[in-house]
């Protein structure tokens, strides 16, 4: 697919995941602030990115290079920048499954404390943004020492 074709798709589904959360959130919580109902709106979205696009990542990261369906072929464009995701390279898989299967679900579960107003809402923000940003510090230190 072409690099326009990639993105509309990307943009269709993006604006596709906050409608669906927006419509929900506005039956379940009608009365939810702004600013909290644009946070949920993230959790929501950056939960898809990290447990669906990298937890496909993850999945497959074996058969990566010659993968040819809608996924693969994002992944192969993100590549183009940062070949460590067609080499098999340890640290990227480690990190790519840390953030899938621990970051990933934890955004969603945010966004349902902050649905439910849960005292544990901040602290768990904070312990998934140090490590998401921990992520991105190891992640270009790596690269930037290679």
């Amino acid at each position: 697919m072409s690099i326009p074709t990639l993105l509309g798709i990307f943009a269709i589904a993006t604006a596709g995941i906050i409608g669906f959360s927006s419509s929900v959130l506005k039956t379940i919580k009608p009365s939810i602030s702004r600013a909290d109902k644009i946070l949920v709106g993230w959790f929501i979205f950056s939960g898809c990115i990290h447990f669906i696009l990298e937890g496909y990542f993850v999945y497959n990261h074996k058969t990566m290079p010659r993968r040819l369906d809608l996924l693969g072929q994002m992944w192969k464009e993100y590549a183009k920048a940062d070949s460590r995701y067609m080499t098999m390279e340890p640290f990227v898989l480690c990190m790519e499954s840390i953030t899938a299967f621990a970051w990933g679900p934890l955004c969603y579960f945010i966004a349902w404390m902050i649905v439910t107003e849960s005292p544990h809402r901040h602290p768990t923000q904070i312990i998934v943004s140090m490590g998401q940003f921990y992520g991105d510090v190891l992640y270009y230190g790596t690269s930037i020492l290679e």
